[in-house]
């Protein structure tokens, strides 16, 4: 995963940012890049898919990683989420408490693994992040585990709540998605316990903030709502930022 920062008019890079990405002539190059300096391990695939500005000086980076990037890998690919200084480029120490020990707190990264979900044995990943100017992240995304209920197909889409601050999960958020110990993880799957039926492929491809509502859109093969019109359908999924009931 690469974050650049480049003036808007010239597109020239900003040669104060990239501090932190392991020395060697790199360093404040206008790039910041994931690696063996920054992150535990990232020996495997990192891809990015959404970023966002917080208005107060951080970035906030989305997407999957195959690595033991700020915590120990659970899966195929785990969800990631990742806060930097906008100005430096440098990964928030504050940020990353709760993905797994051992090292890895308070690392500016954020990894849906075994010690805050349920279950990310398979392949999750984040599509779509949004601040509420609360202090809250919220972040959507597509997971074939039990991430934060029980997976009722080979992909169900979902929503993650966590600090700005700290990255630990909102443990409010998240009833409704199946109980079982699940209910109130921080994070809402959309299973077979909150659709007509989720036994199919769903696929988040954005997510915003809507007064007290969390909107997410995407598409499936699967019944959701109502009878599969085709192939493929679109949706809108919508569920509370304060609880994550649907």
């Amino acid at each position: 995963i690469v974050v650049a920062k480049l003036d808007t008019t010239s597109g020239v890079l900003d040669a104060a940012f990239g501090d932190g990405d392991g020395g060697g002539g790199f360093d404040n190059d206008g790039v910041v890049q994931l690696n063996a300096s920054n992150t535990n391990s990232a020996t495997g695939m990192e891809q990015a898919s959404d970023v966002i500005l917080d208005g107060v000086g951080n970035v906030y980076v989305v997407g999957h990683t195959a690595s033991s990037l700020g915590g120990t890998n659970a899966g195929s690919n785990d969800g990631v989420i990742i806060k930097l200084n906008a100005t430096s480029g440098v990964l928030d120490a504050a940020f990353g408490d709760g993905d797994g020990g051992g090292g890895f707190d308070n690392d500016g990264i954020v990894q849906l693994n075994a010690s805050n979900t349920n279950s990310a044995v398979n392949s999750d990943s984040v599509k779509s992040i949004a601040l509420d100017g609360s202090g809250n992240i919220f972040v959507a995304g597509t997971t074939s585990s039990d991430l934060g209920g029980v997976a009722a197909g080979s992909n169900d889409a979902f929503v993650v709540k966590l600090s700005t601050t700290s990255g630990v999960l909102d443990s409010s958020f998240g009833d409704g998605d199946g109980g079982g110990g699940f209910d109130n993880d921080g994070i809402l799957q959309w299973n077979a316990s909150n659709t007509t039926s989720a036994a199919g492929d769903e696929f988040v491809t954005g997510m915003l903030l809507d007064g007290s509502n969390v909107l997410v859109i995407g598409s499936t093969d699967g019944s959701l709502e109502g009878p599969s019109a085709g192939g493929d359908d679109g949706f809108i999924l919508q569920c509370n930022q304060t609880s994550g009931l649907p």
